[in-house]
């Protein structure tokens, strides 16, 4: 009988488990809901004969890289460090989810850790950051992730989330300003375009989105350094 009950008991709290999701899943905004975030260029300034005078100041730096333009070993490295799973699962790596919550739940961490792929990591680059959804990176904020990660995914390729990744993604601070994307990154601390970085530069960079600051080559070269081997 004591089995019964145990057995009983596990039952209904997974019963609970599963509509709890479901009603966070069903509260989160839909994509459609939610302003997109897009970095913009700095402005350019002219002059009558349209030749290039400089550009206005701004505290970010970005400049898109269409889609043929990304060496495909920075491309290779990206996914190695982000999510080495990226072409074998969809949306979510739920292999991922699985080692992550038992991680979360024997380190016994106030916030969820890892299993983030590279269509999750959009979601909050371009959708979620600094809203209200992503104050607290608990429970109800991976869900919301989740969600829209899923609709993401149902209407675009895997090269175009890869490339929109690229894009968007933060790759820390120097001189005040603020890197978002590939191109302003590798200009930022390499003072070259993306086409020409080395093997050794497109891994530095890879490695950078997780912790811009930590793995900062200008203030932390040897942890730099060191990320860069393990991509």
């Amino acid at each position: 009988m004591t089995a019964l009950v145990a057995v009983a008991a596990v039952a209904l709290a997974a019963l609970f488990a599963v509509g709890w999701v479901v009603a966070v899943a069903d509260s989160a905004p839909n994509l459609d809901q939610l302003t997109q975030r897009t970095p913009h260029q700095p402005s350019a300034i002219y002059a009558a004969d349209g030749s290039l005078l400089g550009y206005i100041h701004t505290d970010t730096l970005f400049v898109p890289v269409p889609t043929g333009r990304f060496p495909k070993q920075l491309k290779d490295a990206t996914v190695a460090i982000e999510d080495r799973r990226f072409y074998k699962h969809g949306a979510l790596d739920y292999q991922g989810i699985l080692r992550a919550g038992i991680r979360d739940v024997f380190g016994k961490a106030n916030s969820l850790q890892g299993a983030s792929t590279l269509t999750m990591q959009l979601v909050d680059n371009q959708y979620l950051n600094g809203t209200k959804y992503a104050v607290h990176h608990d429970l109800k904020y991976k869900i919301t992730q989740a969600k829209l990660a899923m609709q993401l995914y149902a209407h675009h390729t895997k090269a175009w989330i890869l490339v929109g990744y690229l894009n968007n993604v933060p790759y820390g601070t120097a001189g005040g300003q603020e890197a978002y994307g590939i191109q302003a990154a590798a200009k930022m601390f390499f003072d070259r375009p993306v086409q020409r970085l080395d093997l050794a530069q497109a891994a530095l960079l890879a490695g950078l989105p997780q912790a811009p600051s930590v793995y900062d080559p200008f203030t932390n070269p040897t942890a730099a350094r060191a990320r860069r081997d393990e991509v």
